[in-house]
């Protein structure tokens, strides 16, 4: 086994990462990943009241 297979590039708000991870666990973490850039872009576009918002550079 070699190194590359311990890592997964993954994407959240259009920013791209390389996360350690086993390969037994990559589709956990996809599916992790889709789950949490979906409710980070729902913050990013209907901020509620008094929270700071995130940053929507992902639009650009």
């Amino acid at each position: 086994m070699t190194n590359e297979t311990n890592h997964l590039d993954i994407t959240l708000l259009g920013k791209e990462y390389r996360v350690a991870c086993p390969p037994d666990e990559h589709d956990a973490l996809l599916s992790a990943v889709a789950y949490v850039d979906e409710k980070m872009r729902d913050i990013a576009e209907k901020p509620e009241a008094g929270l700071p918002s995130v940053s929507p550079s992902w639009r650009r």
